[in-house]
């Protein structure tokens, strides 16, 4: 709400961002929510496997999906 005192932009936020409840508690005062260290750490735990790699991530990026798709709280933008 401080943001938003002083912009009108859409609001992204991308630190802590690592499963699908701290998305959907972002979701809450955010326009968007930015994965990227919980994908780069799947990665480098199963780098040398790369199709578990890719499924941790899609499921990861599902979870997420789900809890924002289902939150009352997500700020629409235009």
């Amino acid at each position: 709400n401080q943001i938003r005192k002083h912009t009108d932009i859409p609001i992204a936020v991308g630190f802590g961002i690592k499963d699908a409840n701290t998305a959907k508690a972002v979701a809450g005062c955010a326009n968007a929510v930015v994965v990227g260290s919980a994908i780069v750490s799947i990665i480098a735990k199963h780098g040398e496997d790369m199709p578990t790699a890719m499924a941790k991530v899609k499921s990861l990026l599902r979870e997420i999906k789900d809890a924002l798709d289902n939150s009352e709280s997500i700020q629409n933008i235009a």
